[in-house]
């Protein structure tokens, strides 16, 4: 893949007029449209021999449709950020008389954030460039670092007497009144969270295959133990006990989901969900047995010490009390923490207590929805994790 940028296109007016006056209402002999800009000249030659390519930049409004729709006709793919900008100040004119008069457009300011999400475009360049990734990697756990390191020092100074139960009366300390927490933050009394998600969707975009796949998991695995040497390295220098979380995110896991497809669009495999998966599990889309998932995910719970669950998904298993045992059994031989999920579905509204549905709603969030009377209200609706066993 090519790819070019052409950071304003525009929209090319032509017109030819015989005998042009003015002041005059003047109809032209001949009106033509096209796409102007050097990117995306560049990636209509290569579409025409036959090269892929993606040209990016900045439009807006309706002259950014137009671009997008006229390119796409000719078969050409776009990446553009969409901007608040005028649209009309993307329009060229060319008046063809006896002394051609252009008319440039003065194109639109965009803000900050515009140029990081073009940058974000741009980051996708170094697809499968392990080099990079390693580089970028590294630049990104350093950020997390200072993250970590500002939540440490807020909780500096700190007194016991915020919380009582926690600091003073034995759930997590007995210190005195008055006492400041400090001590119980270093020295491994207490630990930090390095948390993290979207294993599947990070070997999906470097190599194009699930985490479950022989092939990617040790790129997966490394990728791990990456994170685990920072924290170690952050300890020693520190004396703080920074720990790797397999986040169990929940909600945040659609947060980041619109993010990235802010910054990034829609990749398949990739950012063409809304959701992304949780820490190390296995994506749900995959096929695969309870005790073979559990199996493959107790490797990542090892490097998840600072916490991680693992978890199954099961229909209605009051009649099939066996399989609920085997499975159980399998989690107490095989892996650190793991839960089964049964449903105890109910609806509010109508009385109905099969299995609610997960839809989508206008704005693309997923919510529960009763198959009966098709109620939505999320307050009157009791679906999915509701019973879990835990071992």
């Amino acid at each position: 893949m090519i790819y070019t940028v052409t950071p304003f296109p525009t929209v090319e007016y032509y017109a030819k007029v015989h005998s042009f006056q003015q002041g005059k209402l003047l109809t032209p002999d001949k009106t033509d449209v096209f796409i102007g800009g050097t990117g995306v000249n560049v990636s209509l030659m290569l579409n025409n021999l036959g090269y892929p390519s993606m040209t990016l930049g900045f439009v807006s409004g309706i002259t950014g449709a137009f671009i997008e729709d006229f390119l796409a006709q000719l078969g050409c793919t776009t990446g553009f950020i969409k901007v608040n900008g005028n649209p009309a100040d993307c329009i060229n004119m060319r008046i063809d008389t006896i002394k051609p008069t252009d008319i440039i457009g003065k194109g639109f300011s965009v803000t900050k954030n515009d140029i990081e999400l073009l940058y974000g475009k741009l980051d996708l360049l170094s697809e499968g460039d392990m080099d990079k990734f390693w580089e970028i990697l590294d630049e990104r756990l350093e950020l997390c670092h200072r993250a970590l390191r500002c939540r440490h020092e807020r909780l500096l100074g700190t007194i016991s007497d915020v919380a009582p139960i926690l600091w003073q009366n034995g759930a997590l300390a007995r210190l005195k009144k008055g006492e400041k927490i400090d001590k119980l933050l270093y020295n491994g009394y207490s630990t930090i969270s390095l948390g993290y998600a979207g294993l599947y969707e990070m070997c999906m975009r470097m190599l194009g295959k699930s985490h479950t796949d022989p092939e990617a998991r040790p790129f997966a695995l490394a990728v791990m133990q990456r994170l685990n040497d920072k924290c170690k390295e952050w300890k020693e220098a520190e004396n703080i006990s920074y720990s790797v979380y397999g986040t169990p995110m929940e909600s945040t896991t659609y947060k980041f989901a619109k993010c990235l497809q802010k910054r990034f669009g829609i990749i398949p495999g990739v950012t063409d969900k809304n959701y992304i998966t949780n820490s190390y599990h296995v994506h749900v889309s995959e096929k695969i047995d309870a005790f073979k998932k559990l199996e493959f995910e107790a490797d990542f719970q090892k490097l998840s010490p600072g916490g991680a669950i693992s978890y199954v998904e099961v229909p209605n298993m009051q009649n099939n009390i066996p399989a609920v045992l085997a499975v159980m059994k399998f989690i107490y031989d095989n892996i650190m923490y793991a839960e089964l999920n049964t449903k105890s579905d109910y609806c509010e509204k109508c009385g109905y207590d099969g299995e609610i549905l997960i839809k989508e709603d206008e704005s693309g969030k997923l919510v529960w929805e009763c198959p009966n009377c098709g109620n939505r209200d999320q307050d009157h609706t009791a679906g999915g994790d509701t019973l879990a066993v835990e071992l």
